[in-house]
């Protein structure tokens, strides 16, 4: 098989392995999703749910977070399979490595500008655009992005509003409604994220299949 066929098919492969585990993770947020909603009626005094929704929605958090860490496996394959698609087409003015695009997603204050930057040089290239254009919006990445990034901040202030109370002195913490609520939040915006992302994987995967840019980009 040729470079530019197992190039391409490894992108395939990836992305349908990918795309079925994003679809475990929604499954995994709807389930944690439900008892969490149960505990916010009971603690905003709107309902009197059983107190057993507490700790499934407990074990609700564990299941999204399992389904999250497996997620990541084929999502960073596919991410560093792509970038490199690109690479090996020999294509000019690229930014960024296949190994730098997956790897800042995981350096700290850097995870919150090159991932970005680096989705929109892989999804305009991908789909043909020029160098000078790479950074141009891409609906489906600034969606993803918004989504993502709140995620984060939401998730933030929730570790610090459990720990630090645990950690320290500081009598810092919100009403349990509040929490839950913050909590119904981020699932929320996971789940957004993980939609728009699961089109960005679609958009990609099928203009690098179908040579969107130019012919023999991946040989």
């Amino acid at each position: 098989m040729a470079t530019t066929d197992r190039g391409i098919a490894s992108l395939q492969s990836f992305a349908i392995i990918a795309r079925v585990a994003i679809w475990v993770f929604l499954l995994a947020l709807l389930l944690c999703a439900i008892p969490t909603l149960a505990v916010l009626a009971r603690d905003a005094h709107l309902a009197d749910p059983p107190l057993w929704v507490i700790p499934l929605a407990a074990l609700g958090g564990l299941l999204y977070l399992a389904a999250f860490l497996l997620a990541l496996i084929p999502l960073a394959l596919w991410i560093h399979r792509a970038h490199a698609n690109l690479h090996r087409g020999g294509l000019a003015g690229l930014a960024y490595t296949p190994g730098w695009a997956l790897g800042s997603f995981f350096v700290p204050l850097v995870n919150f500008v090159v991932p970005l930057r680096a989705m929109r040089e892989l999804h305009n290239r991908s789909l043909g655009g020029l160098p000078e254009w790479s950074q141009s919006s891409v609906g489906s990445v600034s969606s993803w992005w918004a989504c993502h990034i709140a995620a984060v901040l939401v998730w933030g202030f929730l570790m610090i509003n459990t720990l630090l109370p645990v950690l320290t002195n500081a009598m810092f913490t919100t009403p349990p409604a509040a929490t839950d609520g913050l909590t119904v939040l981020l699932l929320m915006l996971l789940a957004g994220s993980a939609w728009f992302l699961m089109q960005i994987i679609r958009e990609v995967t099928e203009a690098q299949a179908q040579g969107t840019f130019a012919a023999g980009a991946f040989a």
